[in-house]
């Protein structure tokens, strides 16, 4: 993750520890990996990095730009339905409390938190790309315990989403590219983390 201010804020990791990072739910740590469920129905699990990160420019109502990238792996129990997925999320506070494992992947609402979804979505009322047959590249399914690397960045109001299996070069053209303004929903100072609910490990 990386974030530019009057300085960067630029955190690393190739494996996890508690010490920075926040754990919620079911989520846990074990040899440097991060679980975010477990093979229970309804699982849910967060994890935060330990700080709040800068959002916006000082004096501002102007965002700062920001890039992710990270490896994961949606790995669904032998004869189990696959997870919803699990998400890149941006939040007010740290907690889990009163979050739902059913719809919006088990944020609050649908509105107040920021995030983008890798794998499937959440029910018949919402759109997923994730099995659209009309475009012309190549089919991934995310959900068969494969290793994906995913570049989120976020540059002049404008979100990028880059995806491709792990150790392969980063594609020249986005997954997902669209406007997006955030400014109505950032507020100056948000944790930053990963969240996924239901049905599978991830």
């Amino acid at each position: 993750m990386l974030m530019q201010k009057t300085q960067v804020v630029d955190f690393s990791f190739t494996g996890f520890n508690s010490s920075d990072i926040l754990l919620y739910g079911n989520a846990t740590i074990d040899s440097g990996v991060l679980s975010l469920t477990r093979n229970t129905t309804f699982s849910i699990g967060r994890a935060l990095y330990n700080a709040k990160v800068h959002t916006r420019y000082p004096n501002s109502s102007n965002l700062l730009p920001f890039t992710s990238s990270f490896t994961f792996s949606i790995s669904p129990y032998k004869d189990s339905l696959p997870g919803h997925g699990f998400v890149l999320i941006f939040v007010p506070s740290t907690g889990i409390e009163g979050a739902s494992s059913s719809q919006h992947l088990g944020f609050l609402n649908s509105t107040n938190d920021v995030s983008y979804k890798a794998g499937y979505w959440l029910g018949d009322n919402t759109k997923d790309d994730s099995n659209n047959t009309n475009w012309s590249f190549k089919e991934v399914k995310l959900n068969i315990g494969a290793n994906y690397q995913v570049w989120i960045e976020y540059w002049n109001y404008q979100l990028s989403i880059t995806l491709a299996p792990e150790n392969v070069k980063k594609p020249e053209r986005p997954l997902i590219q669209i406007p997006l303004d955030l400014s109505d929903v950032f507020l100056d100072d948000m944790y930053v983390g990963a969240h996924c609910i239901n049905w599978a490990t991830h």
